[in-house]
């Protein structure tokens, strides 16, 4: 097996125009169990196109692995906010309580939107010191933050 084409195909498969196109790629992959892992792996540290690692991180959060939970905090770290938002959607799909907590950092994000899913992933989960989390919130930049908070009862 030549492991660069086969990288290669699946960056071809998520490197398209058609969300639905490249969430089937996501399927195909996870349903393939360690093997998909290995390759959103290698993806994950080889693949600098935020078209690619946003499925990439898609894909990561099927699997409960110390090696996925660290291509997730990677990806929740990424400069690139298409990475950063799919990598918080998986993390919330996981909810495994140590990337639950690495989402905190998020509240500082500069995108208003990677803030409010944050802080609705944060609310979801019932974090500790929520309410320091809400009071904070209460203080954003964007009303939609500011709101959200609000409505949490903070």
């Amino acid at each position: 097996m030549d492991v660069e084409a086969d990288l290669s195909r699946w960056i071809a498969r998520f490197a398209v125009r058609n969300d639905r196109k490249a969430s089937r790629a996501v399927k195909d992959l996870v349903a393939q169990g360690n093997l998909g892992l290995g390759i959103l792996l290698a993806l994950s540290k080889t693949c600098d196109r935020p078209v690619v690692l946003r499925w990439v991180m898609d894909g990561l959060g099927h699997f409960r692995s110390p090696a996925a939970a660290a291509a997730l905090r990677r990806g929740l770290r990424s400069p690139h906010m298409t990475v950063r938002l799919h990598a918080l959607c998986a993390v919330g799909r996981l909810g495994t309580p140590s990337l639950i907590r690495a989402v905190r950092s998020l509240m500082r994000d500069v995108s208003g939107g990677i803030r409010v899913n944050a802080l609705a992933l944060l609310i979801q989960k019932r974090v500790r010191n929520l309410s320091a989390i809400l009071k904070a919130a209460k203080r954003d930049p964007k009303a939609y933050v500011r709101a959200m908070a609000a409505r949490a009862g903070g």
